[in-house]
Formats: structure tokens, sequence, C-alpha cells
């Protein structure tokens, strides 16, 4: 009987070139670069929130630094402001600081933790009165002031204007200006009126103040005011003054008006004249 063949079997490969090494080697290899690719995604991802909560911080802190402004003292007084004379023969000549003129006076707060900055004056013209005469004369030599905001008169209240404005209020601060208003025209009579004024920031806040009486001295040698104290001379037409003080008592009478002294002795003069 032949002797039986036995048949070898080949030697398995050993080491990383076996063919299950080789797999597993790349399942590992792609397991870490996704790994890789899930940690560099994670930071980026970080760093921008990070960057966000840093512009959100940002924005926030701008806006928590922006500016609170509030009017904490209004008046109306009088003081110098330039003008000119103009005479009969229509020559003019500059009146630098020579006359007195109603001003606004206003006095801001910025309460903010930024600065502010006033950007508008809003005038609204409630009333307009132009005084009476009274005393029948005309022409002559005409004194006009200079002013910041001019009231036309031949336009019938109520109506408004406006006037840009560069006003900064440092945070923290109060600070204080005026505005200079008055009628057109020559300003012969004294002229009054009524009005409201708005002051608005850069940033769309708005300060009110009014109602705010305005009186012009006047220029007439028999009616004017001089310092404190009115010069009237009695006219030969009594009633016709008599209409001047019902104007004068009847803005006086606005609930809230703020206004100069001048109005209160403008009435007690013409009460005088009786």
């Amino acid at each position: 009987m032949p002797p039986r063949r036995t048949r070898k079997r080949p030697a398995p490969a050993d080491g990383w070139r076996a063919p299950a090494n080789v797999i597993g080697l790349a399942n590992w290899t792609v397991t870490a670069l996704a790994l890789v690719v899930a940690v560099v995604a994670l930071a980026h991802s970080c760093s921008a929130a990070r960057s966000g909560e840093r512009q959100a911080d940002t924005a926030e802190g701008e806006a928590a630094r922006r500016g609170l402004v509030e009017l904490s003292d209004v008046n109306v007084v009088y003081a110098k402001t330039d003008g000119e004379v103009t005479d009969e023969e229509g020559g003019t000549r500059k009146l630098p600081g020579g006359l007195r003129a109603p001003q606004i006076d206003l006095q801001v707060r910025n309460r903010g933790s930024g600065d502010a900055r006033i950007a508008e004056a809003e005038l609204s013209v409630l009333q307009s009165h132009s005084l009476r005469g009274c005393y029948g004369t005309g022409g002559g030599v005409v004194v006009s002031a200079r002013y910041e905001m001019t009231i036309p008169l031949d336009q019938d209240p109520p109506f408004s204007m406006a006037r840009p404005l560069d006003f900064a209020v440092a945070s923290g601060k109060y600070d204080r200006f005026r505005l200079v208003v008055g009628p057109e025209g020559d300003g012969r009579t004294p002229w009054i009126a009524v009005v409201s004024l708005r002051l608005r920031t850069d940033d769309g806040q708005d300060l009110d103040a009014g109602p705010l009486a305005l009186i012009s001295p006047g220029g007439e040698e028999e009616f004017y005011l001089d310092g404190t104290r009115w010069k009237i001379r009695p006219p030969r037409d009594a009633a016709c003054q008599r209409r001047n003080l019902a104007t004068v008592r009847s803005v006086r009478a606005i609930p809230g008006l703020v206004a100069p002294s001048a109005l209160a002795s403008l009435e007690k003069a013409l009460t005088a004249l009786g």
C-alpha cells in the first residue's frame, strides 16, 4: 500500500501586512481622522461662540454708554445780541452786542454713561401778538436784532420751525445754552409770543419745554422796555392800550407758563395807565 500524502496548509502571513491587520489599521485611521475633524470643528465652533459673545458684550457696553439727557431748568431772559440800525435814507450800521433780545435759557443734564449731543431745536409757535403802538407814529430809524430763530409775522399760529444744533453734553455733567428768538421785521412795537420747544438728540431722544412766553422790548420812543421797567407814554386813545392790556392778561393766564419778569411788569405798567 503506497504511503499517504499529507497536504500542507500555507503558513498564515504574520505582522501588519496580514489582511486582517491592514483592514483594522485602516479602520482605526479613519476613526482617528474623523475624531480630529470633530475636535477641530468643535474648537472652531467654540471660538466662533466666544467671538459672538465678545461682540454681544461690546454692543451691550456701547448701548450702556449712551447719553441720557434731561432738561433741568428752563427760563426766558434778556441778553445782549447783535443787531443793526437802518436810518431814514436806508443806510445801515452794525450794532455788535448792542441790543437786548429775548432768549430761551436751557440747562441740561446728562445722566447717561456716555456723551450726548443735541442735534436739533424745534420751535412750535402757539400765539403771536404785535402790540399796538397807539401813538400814530411811523418811519424814522429802525432797529432790528439778529436772532437764531426768527418767527415770521405773516403766518398765523400754530406752526412749527426747526433749526439744527451741535451741542455736546458730557456724561454726568450739567451744561447750559441759549436760543435767541424774536420776530421778523423792525420790532418797533413790543411783540409777545407763546411757544413750546423740543430739543432732539442725535440718537432720537426728545426734550420738551413749554409753554414759554417771549416778549421783544420794542423800539418806539413812547413804548419800550428800559432795563426791567417799561416806559409807556399815556396815549390819547386810552382804549388802544386797554386792548394791549387784555392781550397781556390773556397770555399770563396760560397754565404752567414760563415767562420773563418783563411780562408781569408790562401788565403792571399798562394797568397803571387806567
